[in-house]
């Protein structure tokens, strides 16, 4: 979140399990419009090769995010809505101000 404060594009990758959760520590942070490219979930088990196909599968929102300007991203992400968790675990901001 740094380094897009400071104006660096960057792409913040969560599972579709935590995408949640890393929308409301980012808006707890003051940044409610970062971009968040969500992959499914679990990726602990998978294997290398399964790990290159779903970095490869993921690229393209990657590059979209970080070539995409600031405003357009604000525009698109701020009001965006991740779904809750599949399991019991709900997410709270942790780092609320």
């Amino acid at each position: 979140m740094v380094l897009e404060e400071r104006g660096v594009a960057t792409a913040t990758i969560c599972t579709e399990e935590f995408a949640r959760l890393g929308q409301l520590e980012a808006t707890a942070l003051g940044m409610p419009w970062l971009p968040i490219v969500v992959v499914p979930h679990p990726v602990a088990d998978l294997t290398q090769e399964q790990v290159w196909t779903l970095a490869e599968q993921s690229l393209a929102d990657v590059i979209r995010v970080l070539n995409t300007p600031a405003d357009d991203l604000m525009r698109e992400f701020k009001d965006k809505e991740y779904p809750e968790p599949k399991r019991v675990f709900k997410p709270r901001a942790v780092f609320a101000r």
